[in-house]
């Protein structure tokens, strides 16, 4: 692999893991659905919540789509209080659980004979997943609750209700997120209006362009119960409630320990993003493929409700070290004092650069 090679593949699965972040911010939301139509009485903010955190039972498929995948079909089912989403792969069917605060990603077999002999801590086939490693994380990170991360989003985007709208054939609510603050990002959400269930959603960068898509294709409101399908939903909940308390993020000091080098702190962040966390991602003997055969890589997140934008930090041998410096646009790589920095996000790249350049 040449040099340019390796340094694109090093951006596109930072670009990657940037997008699978936003699928750890993970709170209760606390809205229940109400009798009829759940738009009424309901505020744009609660009804959004509601719309990520759906109490409803159905089934439906969907189409997700982003510039790096392209098109993928995912099936939803609703169970009042868990919602699932699986995409089938050649060698497994991955699967995201979401239940109030809490996510799992896991794999089920394809051969459904095969449930039994597959281990795990809870036995029948459930094989929790990192997030990382989750198919089906990387593209549903955006349909993650946002719960106690609402006064946040409120703080930076305003939400505009309208209704009269109809999507295949169904009345729905349409919710917009403006940002407050030229340059950040957007949303779009259409809401079924006598479910809840979401039935579309858009993001756009800060040029009012697609980023990423979620379509509803069908949908039945009235499924038969999978009662297997809601039995390994809540092993992978369990088994990723009794390992949540060792996935917790790192702070810049540990990281900067475990590391062996200092992690810069940016001086200067967009207004309305706040550091959401630290993580350290393993060096040559880890499991992540961005920190294979570079050492371990830091990853700072910034998140203002909606957007996320994420800072990589790895130390570089003396003899690979370069002057490179940080130029305009949404991916921006650089590096001083033998220390590589690829900072990535969807805002106004001239705000991404100002914050390149006042990383310390």
């Amino acid at each position: 692999m040449s040099v340019r090679d390796g340094r694109f593949a090093w951006k596109r699965a930072a670009i990657i893991i940037s997008f699978l972040m936003s699928a750890s911010i993970l709170c209760q939301g606390g809205v229940e659905a109400i009798n009829g139509s759940p738009s009424y009485g309901m505020r744009p903010d609660q009804l959004y919540v509601l719309c990520l955190t759906p109490k409803a039972q159905f089934t439906s498929t969907m189409r997700v789509w982003n510039p790096s995948i392209g098109n993928l079909e995912v099936r939803a089912a609703g169970y009042g209080d868990v919602v699932v989403y699986s995409v089938k792969l050649l060698d497994c069917e991955s699967c995201l659980a979401v239940s109030g605060n809490m996510a799992a990603c896991y794999n089920l077999p394809i051969d459904k004979s095969a449930m039994g002999r597959v281990g795990s801590v809870f036995g029948g086939g459930v094989v929790l997943v990192p997030l990382e490693e989750s198919a089906t994380g990387l593209l549903l990170a955006m349909l993650m609750p946002v719960g106690d991360n609402l006064p946040l989003l409120m703080r930076n985007y305003s939400i505009m209700e309208s209704s009269g709208y109809f999507y295949r054939g169904r009345e729905s609510v349409k919710l917009k997120l403006v940002p407050k603050v030229a340059g950040n990002v957007g949303r779009t959400v259409w809401i079924d209006k006598n479910s809840g269930v979401l039935l579309s959603l858009e993001d756009v960068n800060w040029r009012g362009e697609v980023i990423q898509r979620v379509q509803t294709l069908e949908i039945d409101h009235a499924p038969e119960l999978d009662a297997e399908g809601l039995r390994c939903a809540r092993a992978a909940l369990a088994m990723a409630a009794n390992n949540r308390g060792t996935n917790k993020d790192a702070t810049a000091e540990y990281a900067s320990q475990v590391l062996g080098f200092k992690i810069a702190i940016p001086r200067w962040t967009p207004a309305g993003y706040e550091l959401l966390g630290v993580r350290v991602l393993e060096g040559v003997t880890g499991r992540y493929p961005l920190a294979r055969g570079v050492g371990g890589v830091a990853h700072l997140v910034y998140y203002d409700g909606l957007g996320l934008i994420s800072l990589y930090e790895r130390c570089v041998p003396w003899w690979a070290a370069s002057t490179l410096e940080p130029r305009a646009g949404n991916v921006i790589e650089w590096e001083q004092n033998c220390i590589r920095y690829l900072l990535v996000g969807d805002i106004d790249p001239g705000l991404l650069l100002r914050m390149a350049r006042s990383v310390l």
